[in-house]
């Protein structure tokens, strides 16, 4: 078995990690305050999300280990049902930890709905710039990036020395706490990417999945229909063919999960050598 990430480790991830995004607010707040009308500062999310994908999947790893991240396997390529479970799972696990935070934390519960990460608050930009920005950066950018970062890395270098249960529980919790106010929602989504990453072998499966989440949560700020925090919506039906629809995607993924569960005793995808291509 090959040795991979002989010059990366999880203290070493931690802190670079936390440098980044310290350094990365310190440069925002300069350029906020410095820039402060100019209609290109939207451009720093995705000089942001460039740096990230240079400092923590590029810089830290060998090419071996980039490699074995990116190669398709001859496994489970995954199904529509993988793809789109992610995105119901935060649904209800948002609502219910909205729900815990009102009554327990206002100042959570006024961080959360606040947070950039909630579909209702993409919407608030309306240039043009602006919206093509938020549309690379969300639909994109981060799904990839923080896939191969989380999935690809972190969840992988974990398992070299952590079983797989932990390191997918880690991992959802390193993702958790970098979504800040939407921690709970984030690791439980965290976790479940990391599974399907881990069931198929192929990190293009958890991409999409995580392109589906955001894509998704960006139309639902932008097309009416999909504001699904509209009361009228409940009156039409629609409102209960989401709630519906997120009851049968979690019972789905609970099943999958318990169908699939010999996979926590595999190691994980950079370490399974057989059947790849």
């Amino acid at each position: 078995m090959n040795d991979y990430f002989p010059r990366n480790s999880f203290l070493k991830f931690t802190l670079t990690t936390l440098g980044f995004f310290i350094l990365m607010s310190i440069i925002a707040v300069i350029a906020y305050g410095v820039f402060e009308d100019s209609p290109y500062l939207v451009l720093m999310d995705i000089v942001t999300y460039i740096l990230l994908y240079l400092v923590l999947f590029i810089a830290p790893n060998t090419h071996e280990d980039r490699y074995a991240i990116l190669r398709r396997p001859n496994e489970d390529s995954g199904s529509f049902m993988l793809t789109a479970a992610p995105f119901f799972i935060m649904s209800v696990t948002s609502v219910i930890y909205v729900n815990l935070i009102s009554a327990l934390s206002p100042e959570l519960y006024e961080a959360f709905i606040n947070s950039p990460n909630l579909a209702s608050n993409m919407g608030d930009i309306t240039d043009p710039l602006g919206f093509l920005v938020s549309f690379i950066v969300i639909v994109i950018l981060a799904p990839v990036i923080e896939e191969l970062v989380f999935r690809g890395v972190l969840f992988n270098m974990l398992n070299r020395k952590l079983g797989v249960t932990a390191s997918l529980i880690i991992s959802g919790s390193f993702f958790g706490i970098l979504h800040f106010a939407t921690f709970f929602p984030a690791a439980i989504m965290g976790f479940v990417l990391g599974f399907i990453y881990h069931r198929t072998g192929d990190i293009r499966t958890s991409i999409k999945a995580h392109v589906f989440n955001n894509l998704v949560s960006f139309s639902m700020a932008y097309i009416p229909f999909l504001d699904f925090n509209d009361p009228g919506l409940t009156e039409a039906g629609l409102g209960i063919a989401v709630i519906i629809l997120d009851f049968v995607f979690i019972i789905w993924f609970v099943s999958y999960f318990i169908r699939e569960r010999s996979y926590l005793s595999e190691r994980a995808p950079v370490y399974r050598e057989v059947g790849y291509w």
